[in-house]
């Protein structure tokens, strides 16, 4: 079966069968402004992918249908990976941008109104919510490399520019297929402001939950600014939340975080990341901050890199709505209570720095998390995946770059290829060690704007990724 999920990822475009939708439905919970409901509010479905023999199983929730005071834009729960638990529920519930000039001063953003989304003429609805604002609404399941929203859209747009404008006319979700990745996109409107969150779940268990900052209007959006993003990853390994373990990793030191604590990462250079594992089966993931998040390092306004917090309904946001304050008040939450034998929560920080002069371009931020404690999956007799993390920057313009690592010393080769299968540039061939990791550089400025693969392929190594090139 895996075999026809790699074939469908490198087939012309076309909407894969291979992504089952069930219990879809329209439910939405109002706007900011609006209270909560008492009640929980029903997903919006539940995706399986691949349909007939499922990798990755979860719930998902559109960013209207909040459960947070201003929404946790796309929310997924009750997710499971290859038959284990891997999150109770993860979203991000708060969002905030804070102005270095120009009399702009700060915001708490919100994310339950819904920006335009392009997909593909032939995408497949899994449920159908009407019209809103004159666009069509729900669930799609769009052809690898369609979809877009402002931000391929704008890219390169000059600041003088005063209305870079939406493009697309479906808001909601949007899910791509491309045989070892899936991709779920939501986009949201916040005034001037546009945000596109993704979750790529791949099929060696890597998780990247990418967080994006645009805009469609230039109002303030030229001057400089610091966007913030904050994760909270309730991990439920298992299915026994009392019994994950957190661990801190700086450089060879590894300790264990047994009490609520916050964490502030020095700078780009700084190489500590941390882990979450069941305490009895020794499966989890750790959590690699990205580059640009390490590029802006914490302020009095971001306050913090991540937080290891014990699990309490009360403390799933920090109840702040958009007039009530711009920075997260999280110390409240952080009172030293023993994460030994307790439901462990993980916040994380996604972040970026926008230069003045630099209204619409599109910033992607957001860590890496990687599968522990699982046999990897066999692609065949005496093949295993190679580890790609996905490069960075993607989408890119016209250079970009990923790093793999092997299990056993081989030659490989990477190559570049089309979604026709076409084989359009060599990034790399040559001997590679077992464990290290091994840069590639992809040089696409000569290449039409379209989605790629890239494809690592050894002796007994093979691995792909998705590129998404813009101009």
């Amino acid at each position: 079966m895996r075999a026809l999920v790699f074939l469908l990822a490198l087939a012309p475009l076309a909407v894969s069968a291979q992504v089952e939708i069930t219990d879809a439905t329209c439910a939405t919970n109002g706007d900011y402004f609006d209270p909560l409901p008492a009640e929980e509010t029903i997903p919006n479905g539940r995706i399986a992918w691949p349909a007939d023999d499922p990798l990755w199983e979860f719930d998902v929730y559109r960013p209207d249908n909040r459960t947070t005071v201003n929404s946790g834009g796309v929310e997924i729960r009750n997710v499971y990976y290859r038959g284990r638990k891997v999150f109770d529920r993860a979203s991000v519930p708060v969002v905030n941008v804070e102005y270095d000039e120009g009399g702009c001063g700060c915001f708490r953003d919100w994310q339950t109104q819904s920006a335009p989304i392009e997909i593909s003429p032939d995408a497949v609805l899994a449920v159908d919510c009407g019209l809103a604002d004159g666009d069509r609404t729900g669930i799609s399941v769009s052809a690898p490399g369609t979809v877009r929203t402002a931000c391929e859209a704008n890219a390169g747009v000059p600041a003088s520019v005063a209305n870079a404008g939406d493009v697309g006319d479906f808001r909601g979700l949007a899910v791509e297929d491309y045989g070892d990745e899936l991709v779920v996109t939501g986009h949201s409107r916040a005034g001037w402001y546009r945000y596109r969150m993704k979750w790529h779940f791949y099929a060696d268990g890597r998780i990247w939950p990418e967080y994006s900052f645009t805009a469609a209007r230039s109002v303030c959006t030229e001057n400089g600014r610091r966007h913030h993003a904050y994760w909270r990853f309730d991990f439920d390994l298992e299915a026994t939340p009392t019994d994950d373990v957190i661990r801190q990793h700086a450089g060879s030191a590894v300790s264990v975080v047994d009490r609520e604590s916050s964490f502030a990462l020095s700078g780009p250079s700084d190489d500590t990341f941390w882990s979450v594992t069941d305490a009895a089966t020794g499966f989890g993931y750790e959590i690699i901050p990205g580059d640009e998040d390490k590029r802006l390092s914490v302020d009095a306004f971001s306050k913090v890199d991540a937080l290891a917090l014990v699990y309490k309904m009360d403390e799933i946001d920090d109840g702040i709505t958009i007039g009530g304050g711009c920075a997260f008040e999280y110390e409240p939450f952080l009172d030293g209570e023993a994460l030994v034998d307790a439901d462990a929560v993980f916040w994380y920080r996604a972040g970026t720095l926008r230069e003045a002069g630099q209204a619409y371009d599109c910033d992607i931020v957001g860590p890496m998390l990687r599968p522990i404690g699982l046999p990897p999956v066999s692609t065949g007799p005496g093949v295993e995946n190679a580890e790609i993390e996905a490069a960075r920057p993607n989408p890119f313009s016209g250079v970009t770059e990923a790093r793999f690592r092997v299990e056993r010393a081989q030659t490989v080769s990477v190559e570049v290829y089309d979604l026709t299968g076409r084989r359009v540039q060599v990034a790399f061939e040559g001997a590679v060690a077992a464990g290290t990791w091994q840069s590639v550089r992809v040089d696409a400025r000569e290449l039409p704007a379209g989605t790629y693969i890239l494809r690592v392929r050894g002796e007994t190594a093979r691995g792909s990724t998705r590129l998404v090139l813009i101009r």
